[in-house]
């Protein structure tokens, strides 16, 4: 069955893009703008709603507070924990930066920062 090019909202990089699936629904191209989506043809959109998070303090002094995907800028977005520096030196492993944990992140996943002493959540 044909449907429709359509372009997908997704969020990554610390922005909206959109993912591009032609009439049989493979992949066509991600691109960072509606206008190189309609360059390719795309005239349907299928907007996903801006990724929400919680964030906790874990040092006592209880604050909590909602940010929004786009509100975490590209300082924040590097920092890689010290925890996970020690996993790339023990195990060989590439080391996740937060950025790379917001943009995999689902529903209810949960990033502890030990070192700067807070918990993020994923809302939706």
């Amino acid at each position: 069955m044909k449907r429709e090019p359509v372009a997908v909202t997704i969020w990554k990089d610390g922005a909206a893009w959109f993912y591009l699936r032609d009439d049989d629904g493979a992949h066509m191209a991600t691109v960072a703008t509606a206008e190189e989506a309609i360059a390719y043809g795309i005239v349907k959109f299928i907007t996903t709603e801006e990724p929400r998070f919680l964030v906790r303090d874990e040092s006592g002094r209880g604050w909590c507070a909602e940010r929004l995907y786009t509100e975490f800028d590209t300082e924040e977005r590097e920092f890689i924990s010290d925890t996970a520096l020690a996993d790339e030196e023990e195990y060989g492993e590439e080391p996740q930066s937060f950025g790379d944990w917001l943009d995999n992140s689902s529903a209810n996943d949960e990033y502890e920062n030990d070192d700067q002493m807070f918990t993020v959540i994923r809302i939706n």
